[in-house]
């Protein structure tokens, strides 16, 4: 595991849910999305508690997440190294956020258009919407392989 990547993951996570609050993330990234960030801050919480740094280190970060998301992450890092269960912990909180496709097609007139073309799409979700007033040859999603 790159524990780097991993704690830059959960630092783009968390620091857009703290920035614009739960609210406005579930709106951006869907509700689903914004349980799962609620849950990875709640987890550094609880793994953090009895840790005067890190917790000053979340503390700020919630404050101000640009500022000190470098901080952060190098705090999940250094955790995620020497505790296994938080690193897996983490990774499957990660892992259930999967990617998000989202596509909204607003078309007059549309001719031969696909929402979402994917070859392989093993996790995540794919939402599209097409809202179109005449339509020929017109496909949501097209894909290969799922699941």
């Amino acid at each position: 595991m790159d524990f780097a990547a991993v704690a830059a993951s959960v630092v783009s996570v968390a620091a857009p849910f703290v920035s614009i609050g739960a609210e406005a993330f579930a709106k951006q990234a869907g509700e689903a999305a914004a349980g799962k960030a609620g849950d990875l801050l709640a987890v550094l919480r609880k793994r953090w508690t009895g840790d005067r740094e890190a917790e000053a280190g979340l503390e700020l970060f919630q404050r101000h997440p640009k500022r000190y998301a470098s901080a952060v992450a190098d705090i999940v890092r250094a955790n995620l190294e020497v505790d296994p269960a938080f690193a897996a912990e983490v990774r499957t909180l990660l892992d259930d956020l999967g990617p998000k496709i989202r596509v909204i097609q607003k078309i007059k007139v549309a001719e031969h258009v696909t929402g979402v073309r994917v070859e392989s799409l093993k996790s995540g979700e794919v939402d599209v919407t097409q809202e179109v007033d005449e339509a020929k040859d017109l496909t949501g999603f097209d894909g290969k392989t799922i699941g």
